[in-house]
């Protein structure tokens, strides 16, 4: 169940990485405001990783992966309206893809988190190969899905779609299993 959430999440994410920019560009918007969202999305997660790894180890990691994507979610949402009703703005794409990024870079350190509490030692180098193959699969699959749905439906339906993923992946994380520490035989952290 948890897989399945992570995928989902993976996908939004990479969606929007060719989705605003398409979206920003057929709204007739400008390189600089193209390159405002995408310096936004980039100093998000810079900032932000460190503040998630920190927080992965203090709260339950399948809660923080739940509400990020729901975080996700909203901000997608708003992204959605703001195009469908010619309402968006360069400040409001900025702290759109800000929000989503930051809420991203908190997602990934709870993910790992949770893998090394629930996944057994003995499984988990065949574990990571599944996740880094299923992981570059969404980040190819992520921006041609975010570029075909926002380029032939339109922004709004992209941004609906792109928000869809991350509700997805909340409502699949919190019906998982739950975090059980699993007995580790001095393994420690290497390799997850």
């Amino acid at each position: 169940g948890v897989l399945a959430g992570q995928v989902a999440s993976w996908l939004g994410d990479a969606f929007q990485v060719v989705a605003l920019p398409v979206a920003i560009v057929l709204a007739h918007g400008s390189a600089g405001q193209m390159a405002a969202a995408i310096t936004a999305t980039t100093v998000a997660r810079l900032v932000f990783t460190l503040f998630g790894g920190v927080w992965a180890d203090r709260v339950q990691p399948r809660l923080i992966m739940a509400l990020t994507d729901v975080v996700r979610a909203i901000s997608a949402a708003v992204l959605a309206a703001a195009f469908v009703f010619g309402a968006w703005s360069t400040p409001l794409v900025i702290v759109c893809a800000f929000v989503s990024a930051a809420a991203g870079a908190f997602f990934g350190p709870a993910f790992m988190t949770w893998r090394r509490a629930v996944i057994p030692a003995d499984q988990r180098q065949r574990t990571n190969g599944t996740l880094t193959s299923l992981r570059q699969l969404m980040l190819m699959l992520g921006p041609v899905l975010g570029g075909a749905v926002v380029g032939f439906a339109g922004a709004g339906v992209g941004f609906a779609v792109n928000a869809a993923t991350f509700v997805v992946s909340a409502v699949v994380l919190q019906l998982g299993v739950p975090e059980q520490r699993v007995p580790d035989a001095g393994a420690g952290r290497s390799g997850l």
